[in-house]
């Protein structure tokens, strides 16, 4: 399945309830069917997500970036079974970066 990445622009820093809900709500230019990455979706799409963050410099908190780890890249929560998520939660206050993904 192709999936769609949202705007940088609609990327949130949000606790999981609240990147679900986001995810649920949100219509952009007519499509409402948001929702966040799944595990494989992630690791497949690391590089484009690590190039828009690279290509717009400033716009999340380094906190939640870690451009430096195995993969390349670590934002969280956008993956649909995160697993470790209370251990995370400490480290971040609780939010993480949210993209919204859509099927096309």
């Amino acid at each position: 399945m192709t999936i769609e990445i949202s705007d940088i622009k609609y990327w949130k820093p949000l606790n999981y309830d609240d990147a679900i809900l986001y995810c649920s709500l949100l219509e952009v230019d007519g499509y409402n069917n948001w929702r966040l990455f799944t595990n494989d979706e992630y690791i497949t799409h690391a590089s484009i997500i690590k190039e828009i963050i690279v290509n717009n410099p400033g716009i999340l908190h380094d906190k939640h970036i870690d451009m430096f780890c195995e993969d390349g890249l670590r934002l969280l929560p956008n993956i649909i079974d995160i697993m470790e998520y209370e251990e995370m939660d400490e480290y971040l206050d609780g939010l993480f970066v949210t993209i919204p993904v859509r099927p096309v």
